[in-house]
């Protein structure tokens, strides 16, 4: 077992985090179609029995390009939430359109205290 530590961002507080991964995550992850009936089991899909090959073929290949990007090193480039470097356009918080409640509701069926009501849909 190794330690590896994370640092990371929520919101605008930074975390460090620790996990402890077991060594035979070193080295590439062979998948089995045991394995994919397992899975797709577990997440309720079905893999009909001739496409299992070709499935458990493309998740080894997932599975490789993750252990290849795992490789990468990645020390002391700061963690981002979005590649691009943009900031988001906002517009002024100004009302636009005249109050239209009582145009609205005059036509509504049926209206409770400045409220549209509806028919309920779940018991």
């Amino acid at each position: 077992m190794e330690n590896v530590t994370t640092k990371g961002f929520l919101g605008k507080v930074q975390y460090d985090s620790v996990r402890i991964l077991p060594k035979c995550l070193d080295y590439p992850m062979s998948v089995s179609p045991a394995d994919v009936t397992q899975v797709a089991r577990l997440a309720r899909l079905k893999i009909p029995e001739d496409a299992l090959s070709d499935v458990t073929d493309r998740f080894s290949r997932i599975l490789d390009m993750v252990d290849e990007l795992q490789q990468v090193d990645t020390q002391g480039i700061e963690p981002m939430s979005n590649p691009h470097d943009m900031v988001q356009r906002l517009r002024a918080d100004q009302v636009t359109e005249p109050d239209q409640r009582a145009a609205l509701q005059s036509v509504s069926p049926a209206v409770e205290q400045g409220y549209f009501l509806v028919p309920r849909v779940i018991d």
